[in-house]
């Protein structure tokens, strides 16, 4: 998925109130991520923190919570690629 249509997919998904397909997107943006280390995807990286900064409840499943504990030894991974 692009990341320019996560945010779309994700309030769409909300709105519904399907808290699975909002589940099965994070996961996938964060497995999209983590399958690029080399070149991660910077626009992929900064919607999901836009994210997190104007819905945080997205974030608190249970999955997820197990999913961002992976996904952040990934992003710092990534962060100190970018910056080198």
């Amino acid at each position: 998925m692009s990341p320019s249509l996560l945010l779309d997919e994700i309030e769409a998904a909300e709105s519904e109130g399907n808290d699975d397909h909002i589940e099965g997107l994070l996961c996938g943006a964060v497995k999209q991520l983590k399958s690029n280390r080399a070149k991660p995807d910077i626009t992929l990286y900064l919607s999901l923190m836009f994210l997190a900064k104007i819905k945080p409840n997205v974030f608190a499943t249970e999955g997820i919570i197990e999913v961002r504990f992976l996904a952040d030894t990934v992003l710092v991974s990534q962060i100190n690629t970018l910056l080198k």
